[in-house]
């Protein structure tokens, strides 16, 4: 196995414990995912196409785990993501994509007041978690938003605008009309890896490692996003109000009402 695959496998094995603080589904799905790349590791030289064909499952099980922590934290909407959807299951990336463009950006437009935004391992409750450090410039004090996505904006723009636009723009820079078009050619990608067509089985003639390693960090944004969000509690006011946009956003996205 080569080095940077393995340096890319040990970066997700850094998220177990935070996993193992985590309950039903949520868990599961994510140790699944963890499987599956550690499995697709081992796979690659026997087996490429089946090497890249459980690193999209350890996408949709790190996607799953996502869903179903939204669903345990009673996030509006969350109950219409059906994670029996590789589309819907595969679009949740985009929309962590789009918030760290925002963090991009807002790295910059407060660059006058922070020096640094990172995540960092944390815990909360007696559970390992993931949270937000914000270092302020020229001291050796830093904000830490309690629970982290607990940030609002403020200004011409709302949240669902906001990440709407993102999403968007990614879509538009990958030359897709929209999010939905995206995601089936996403989607489909599964099915090319496993059935013949009238021209011949299936094959991948380069890249396949690159594609593995790009995938672990895909899996390694999910589970970030698992640990900013399922170990802070359940109630009202932890909810984030970005999440909830995401949300509504990909459910406007799918055109699904979003209700519960």
């Amino acid at each position: 196995m080569a080095s940077n695959l393995d340096g890319a496998l040990a970066r997700i094995s850094r998220h177990k414990q935070m996993i193992d603080g985590c309950n039903g589904r949520v868990k599961w799905a994510a140790k699944n995912a963890v499987f599956h790349l550690e499995m697709s590791g081992k796979l690659l030289s026997i087996d490429p196409l089946m090497s890249a064909f459980r690193a999209i499952c350890a996408e949709e099980e790190a996607a799953t785990a996502l869903i179903f922590s939204l669903k345990r934290l009673k996030y509006e909407g969350a109950g219409k993501i059906q994670f029996k959807s590789h589309q819907d299951k595969q679009a949740v990336i985009f929309f962590i994509h789009a918030m760290r463009e925002w963090v991009n950006d807002f790295k910059v437009e407060v660059s006058h007041i922070f020096s640094d935004a990172r995540l960092y391992p944390t815990e909360v409750n007696g559970r390992h978690a993931v949270g937000i450090y914000l270092s302020l410039l020229n001291t050796d004090k830093a904000v830490h938003p309690i629970p982290p996505l607990s940030l609002n904006v403020r200004g011409k723009s709302s949240w669902d605008e906001i990440i709407n636009g993102l999403v968007a723009k990614k879509c538009d820079a990958d030359g897709f009309i929209g999010l939905k078009e995206y995601v089936e050619k996403r989607a489909n990608t599964r099915n090319e890896l496993l059935y013949a067509t009238d021209k011949g089985i299936p094959a991948w003639k380069t890249g396949v490692e690159h594609f593995i390693v790009n995938q672990c960090g895909i899996v390694e944004a999910l589970l970030f996003s698992v640990g900013l969000i399922d170990p802070w509690g359940g109630k009202d006011k932890d909810r984030s109000p970005i999440v909830e946009s995401c949300i509504a956003v990909f459910l406007k996205s799918f055109r699904l009402p979003p209700k519960n």
